[in-house]
């Protein structure tokens, strides 16, 4: 959970191309338990470190009579920096015919677990143990495939990470008026496709929850298309600007 909530921060502001320069933590709960806080801030310090970013502080609360026991409120704060001639903003820049390339994420990373939970409670022996490893792997940071296309001089015209909202509110976001998607077909990736067939969920569903395989979209000229997917091999053109 601690590099969940590190991971998912830097890259909320990546999208903006701006790199993390530093994170606080805060870990709030019923009664405290110093294990449960030492898992927490050791995974914080491990995504921390792997994205070159400072933990510069944090604070713990204990308060029975707000929290449930056995409930948690985890929160990050994540500060970085852009120069502001350097700023992406795919509600200016996006233009069309540009291509969408979709990275592939961990798995539901961060979001659509109250569905996961519903799904559980009515199917709970489908899940085995490498569902549920699989379920819980920590959300995928995008700083290095960031720093590959920045360093090869991509010319980004947007960037979109797959949270709330599921795969088609999170893309309609960064898309300047007057334009839309025609995406191509693709198929969810399988631990997507392990929830949709075991919950009876509808494609619309899906995608309004989940991130459905894929945790961040690249938005880029036709000519530039080609060279992304060389730099980033798992990435694949998801559909066109039009």
């Amino acid at each position: 959970l601690g590099e969940d909530i590190v991971n998912h921060s830097v890259n909320d502001i990546l999208v903006q191309g701006a790199k993390p320069l530093y994170f606080l933590d805060y870990f709030a709960t019923s009664i405290l338990n110093s294990d449960e806080l030492y898992h927490f801030i050791k995974g914080v310090n491990k995504s921390c470190k792997k994205a070159e970013c400072v933990l510069i502080g944090g604070e713990t609360a204990e308060m029975p009579n707000i929290y449930e026991k056995n409930r948690h409120d985890l929160v990050g704060n994540i500060v970085g920096v852009v120069e502001k001639s350097k700023i992406i903003n795919g509600r200016n820049t996006i233009q069309p015919k540009d291509v969408l390339i979709g990275i592939p994420s961990s798995g539901p990373h961060t979001n659509g677990f109250s569905l996961i939970r519903n799904i559980y409670k009515s199917n709970p022996s489908a899940f085995t143990p490498e569902i549920i490893s699989q379920l819980a792997t920590p959300h995928r940071s995008y700083l290095n495939e960031f720093n590959l296309l920045v360093n090869n001089k991509i010319d980004i015209h947007g960037l979109c990470h797959i949270t709330g909202g599921g795969f088609d509110d999170n893309i309609s976001r960064v898309l300047p008026e007057n334009t839309k998607i025609l995406y191509e077909p693709f198929e969810f990736s399988p631990i997507f496709k392990f929830l949709q067939k075991t919950g009876g969920v509808s494609d619309k569903e899906m995608k309004k929850v989940f991130n459905c395989g894929y945790g961040l979209v690249v938005f880029v000229s036709p000519q530039d298309a080609h060279s992304v997917l060389n730099i980033i091999d798992e990435g694949k053109i998801l559909g066109f600007v039009y």
